[in-house]
């Protein structure tokens, strides 16, 4: 129940997020073809327009006896034939979170998360079906050489709801200040 909670608080936050007033896209057709379609469209900078927006963090919970101040930011950048890329950057005292989404026609279909901490770096590429669910986890193993070997389907239940708890709350805070 509460993944399903989870799944449609993030549908209804991804609708209400439509900036670029788009339809949202019926059915997924091919998320390789989208993904290279924003790449070239960033490359060529074919950005309609974008948006970035700073803003800071206060940290109470930090192991010093001050609170610590961190610089975030959100950027938000709409491209022809409605495709849309959210990036954004969390900082904390020993964390840093990177995130970009990748949107057509205000339909997510793609995120990728690099986690950096003290405890190394951790990437993660998430798929989106139609109905903007998570139903595919890889994680990027840097430390294989061979691109077409470095994408690991991540099998664990519990990374995979830490997962989809992260994007939620992280693209919510996106969300609220783009």
């Amino acid at each position: 129940m509460k993944q399903m909670l989870t799944v449609f608080t993030f549908l209804v936050i991804a609708l209400l997020f439509n900036t670029c007033n788009r339809p949202l896209l019926t059915a997924t057709s091919n998320i390789g073809l989208h993904i290279k379609e924003i790449n070239n469209l960033a490359v060529n900078g074919n950005a309609q327009n974008c948006v970035l927006k700073n803003f800071t963090e206060f940290d109470h919970n930090t192991n010093r006896s001050v609170v610590m101040a961190y610089e975030q930011s959100v950027e938000r950048c709409c491209f022809a034939d409605g495709y849309e890329r959210i990036q954004s950057e969390f900082h904390g005292e020993e964390y840093l979170i990177k995130y970009t989404f990748l949107k057509k026609d205000n339909h997510m279909f793609l995120a990728h998360i690099q986690d950096v901490s003290v405890n190394g770096t951790s990437k993660y590429t998430v798929y989106f079906d139609e109905n903007q669910n998570p139903f595919r986890f890889l994680r990027d193993d840097d430390e294989i050489s061979n691109e077409d070997f470095r994408l690991r389907e991540v099998k664990d239940e519990n990374k995979i709801e830490q997962l989809r708890s992260r994007l939620l709350s992280d693209y919510l805070k996106t969300s609220e200040n783009i």
